[in-house]
Protein backbone atom coordinates (compact mmCIF):
# COMPACT_ATOMS: atom_id res chain seq x y z
CA UNK A 1 0.00 0.00 0.00
CA UNK A 2 1.64 3.28 -0.74
CA UNK A 3 0.94 6.38 1.13
CA UNK A 4 0.86 9.97 -0.43
CA UNK A 5 0.72 13.16 2.10
CA UNK A 6 -1.91 13.52 3.55
CA UNK A 7 -1.65 17.00 4.01
CA UNK A 8 -1.56 17.57 0.30
CA UNK A 9 -4.75 16.07 0.29
CA UNK A 10 -3.86 12.50 -0.72
CA UNK A 11 -5.01 9.27 1.23
CA UNK A 12 -3.61 6.12 0.90
CA UNK A 13 -4.16 4.03 -2.36
CA UNK A 14 -5.42 0.18 -2.28
CA UNK A 15 -4.40 -1.79 -5.19
CA UNK A 16 -3.82 0.79 -7.98
CA UNK A 17 -7.27 3.00 -6.33
CA UNK A 18 -6.40 6.71 -5.98
CA UNK A 19 -8.24 8.45 -3.47
CA UNK A 20 -8.12 12.22 -3.21
CA UNK A 21 -9.66 14.13 -0.50
CA UNK A 22 -10.61 17.69 -2.36
CA UNK A 23 -12.00 21.10 -0.14
CA UNK A 24 -13.69 23.79 -1.12
CA UNK A 25 -17.12 25.08 -1.03
CA UNK A 26 -19.20 21.67 -1.60
CA UNK A 27 -16.81 19.65 -1.17
CA UNK A 28 -15.07 19.96 1.93
CA UNK A 29 -13.69 16.58 3.36
CA UNK A 30 -15.16 14.59 0.35
CA UNK A 31 -13.41 12.16 -1.79
CA UNK A 32 -12.61 11.68 -5.77
CA UNK A 33 -12.07 7.84 -6.26
CA UNK A 34 -10.40 6.96 -9.18
CA UNK A 35 -9.89 3.14 -10.46
CA UNK A 36 -7.22 1.97 -13.25
CA UNK A 37 -8.65 0.03 -15.73
CA UNK A 38 -6.80 -2.54 -17.82
CA UNK A 39 -7.68 -3.56 -21.37
CA UNK A 40 -8.79 -7.19 -21.79
CA UNK A 41 -7.79 -7.66 -25.09
CA UNK A 42 -4.30 -6.21 -24.93
CA UNK A 43 -2.79 -5.97 -20.61
CA UNK A 44 0.03 -3.81 -22.90
CA UNK A 45 -1.96 -1.23 -23.97
CA UNK A 46 -2.20 2.49 -21.38
CA UNK A 47 -4.35 2.31 -18.14
CA UNK A 48 -7.99 3.84 -18.46
CA UNK A 49 -8.56 5.60 -15.18
CA UNK A 50 -12.75 5.19 -14.02
CA UNK A 51 -13.68 7.70 -12.29
CA UNK A 52 -16.22 6.92 -8.84
CA UNK A 53 -19.32 6.89 -10.76
CA UNK A 54 -18.73 5.82 -14.13
CA UNK A 55 -19.29 2.63 -15.57
CA UNK A 56 -16.74 0.15 -16.80
CA UNK A 57 -16.30 0.52 -20.93
CA UNK A 58 -17.46 -3.02 -22.49
CA UNK A 59 -13.76 -4.88 -22.97
CA UNK A 60 -12.20 -3.43 -19.82
CA UNK A 61 -11.41 -4.69 -16.26
CA UNK A 62 -10.78 -2.62 -12.85
CA UNK A 63 -8.16 -2.99 -10.87
CA UNK A 64 -8.65 -2.26 -6.63
CA UNK A 65 -11.12 -2.20 -5.01
CA UNK A 66 -14.12 0.33 -4.75
CA UNK A 67 -13.37 2.46 -1.27
CA UNK A 68 -15.65 3.17 1.45
CA UNK A 69 -14.96 6.92 1.63
CA UNK A 70 -17.93 9.86 1.71
CA UNK A 71 -17.49 10.68 -2.14
CA UNK A 72 -17.94 13.93 -3.65
CA UNK A 73 -21.31 14.24 -5.06
CA UNK A 74 -21.75 14.12 -9.08
CA UNK A 75 -22.46 17.61 -9.55
CA UNK A 76 -18.92 18.90 -8.26
CA UNK A 77 -17.61 16.42 -10.88
CA UNK A 78 -16.50 17.04 -14.68
CA UNK A 79 -18.82 15.62 -16.64
CA UNK A 80 -16.78 12.30 -17.82
CA UNK A 81 -17.01 11.47 -13.93
CA UNK A 82 -20.81 11.21 -14.23
CA UNK A 83 -23.62 9.01 -14.56
CA UNK A 84 -25.53 9.44 -17.70
CA UNK A 85 -28.93 10.10 -17.63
Amino acid sequence: MAVLSRSRGFVPAWGGTVVVELTGLGVNGKFLVLRPAVSVADPTRPLRWACQFTPVPTGWNLIGADQPVDQVEQKYLPESCRLSG
